[in-house]
């Protein structure tokens, strides 16, 4: 069992755990500032909390689950991506963005171990899903993607591995750590959480009070085409995706991000762009459009550059906010889930081996 989470936990939460270990009042504000302040990694370092509360603490909650294991950092230096293994060693990512100013400083965060909805661009895809991640451990992954490289964090992305809107509660939490004042106080508007379209989840998103950012996963241009990359589509067709969005917009007076892949031969002709910003009319909105970044096996390609240019041009001559998003990243695996689709390739190859040597 994995032991509850403290990164997970509000100021009045810790202060009611350790009123219940009969502890003083002011022990609270120490334990909050050294976990969400100091961003203490050991017990160890909260000097001024008795050795023995210390002890206790250990013995019952998690200060930190997630062991830091494969590391690499793009030839420009501007993204480092993380492969952590979490207590019950499964591998979960974590990627740093920077751009080239080196003022924004994003953190894109996995929500899940494995993905439920199979979408067939995607490395998150690629083996089995194993569980939802708790919020103390997504919290946990901003915090160690500041420790490691040295920098904090700007702008926070629930776009790694994983449905968030599938595992909503753990989530929404999450982000609300990551926001608070007495948490890691970054800004709502610097927090967005991506869906690949789940509609109960955006319905019940908009009634949030709170005002972070919503990301959608489209890719494709209508309903037939994202049936064949986006599994879930069959569920939460496109039309009622985009009825619900329109909704969200008005109710929440806040616009929609859009994330397109453009893929070679599949969704980035001239005609896709036009049937993209006529299904989008209407919606305060703001469109990625992203090249493919290739997965293992994957006969998918990103289209030529000049493509990748006119797709974007034709969206902005119909009176669309539209940007082609550089390519970051694809020297290190950067995408969602590929060091960790590389692990279980690997994995899975060396298993083979020692079965085939065990058969000679």
């Amino acid at each position: 069992m994995i032991k509850p989470h403290l990164l997970s936990y509000t100021s009045e939460e810790i202060a009611s755990l350790l009123s219940d270990l009969k502890q003083p009042k002011f022990r609270a504000k120490q334990l909050v500032d050294w976990i969400f302040i100091k961003r203490a990694a050991s017990w160890e370092e909260m000097r001024n909390i008795p050795k023995e509360l210390r002890a206790q603490l250990s013995d019952k909650y998690t200060l930190r689950g997630l062991t830091p294991g494969e590391h690499k950092i793009s030839a420009d230096g501007l993204t480092e991506k993380w492969l952590f293994e979490t207590e019950d060693q499964h591998g979960v990512e974590a990627v740093l963005i920077r751009d080239k100013k080196l003022s924004r400083r994003t953190v894109c965060i996995s929500s899940s171990l494995g993905c439920r909805l199979g979408c067939v661009f995607c490395a998150s895809a690629q083996g089995p899903f194993i569980r939802d991640l708790t919020a103390g451990e997504m919290v946990e992954e901003v915090a160690q993607v500041e420790a490691l490289s040295g920098e904090g964090a700007t702008n926070v992305v629930f776009m790694g591995t994983g449905e968030p809107f599938l595992n909503y509660d753990e989530v929404l939490l999450a982000a609300r750590r990551i926001n608070a004042a007495d948490g890691f106080g970054i800004g709502a508007r610097h927090i967005t959480i991506s869906t690949v379209g789940v509609i109960p989840g955006i319905e019940l998103f908009a009634a949030e009070p709170e005002d972070f950012r919503l990301a959608v996963s489209l890719h494709a241009p209508n309903q037939a085409a994202r049936e064949k990359i986006v599994p879930a589509a069959k569920k939460w067709e496109l039309g009622r995706l985009l009825s619900v969005l329109r909704r969200y917009t008005r109710a929440t007076r806040r616009e929609v991000t859009f994330e397109y892949i453009l893929i070679d031969g599949f969704n980035a002709h001239p005609n896709d762009a036009i049937l993209l910003a006529e299904n989008l009319s209407g919606i305060p909105c703001k469109i990625n459009c992203i090249p493919y970044n290739p997965i293992p096996g994957s006969e998918w390609r990103p289209p030529e550059a000049r493509t990748c240019r006119e797709f974007v041009a034709i969206l902005e001559d119909r009176g669309l906010r539209a940007t082609l998003r550089a390519e970051k990243g694809s020297d290190i695996s950067a995408a969602c889930g590929q060091l960790r689709a590389y692990r279980l390739l690997k994995n899975s190859q060396e298993a083979k081996r020692h079965n085939d040597k065990g058969k000679k």
